[in-house]
């Protein structure tokens, strides 16, 4: 979804729920997708606000522990198909 300004994002939801516009009447005022005023309808909800969740940063699948593993799996698995040993000699 685009990066909508905060403001729109409450027109949007204000427009619904004061207005008593439906979803997809109030997307068409505002040239945004059907989609992206449920999303934020739905967001106000259950947070009480329409300020986007974060997108990307640390996820615990990323951590150190759970890195070195796969390094260490996949050095090890090229170092058998190139026939060298993993182990230190």
């Amino acid at each position: 979804m685009v990066g909508y300004s905060m403001d729109l994002r409450e027109r949007v939801v204000h427009a619904v729920k004061a207005e008593g516009l439906s979803r997809r009447a109030a997307a068409a005022r505002f040239g945004v997708s059907y989609n992206g005023a449920i999303e934020w309808l739905k967001r106000v909800e259950q947070t009480g606000s329409v300020t986007p969740s974060q997108v990307g940063g640390n996820k615990p699948e990323s951590s150190a522990p759970a890195l070195r593993r796969r390094c260490t799996l996949r050095s090890t698995n090229w170092l058998r198909a190139a026939n060298l040993d993993a182990r230190p000699a």
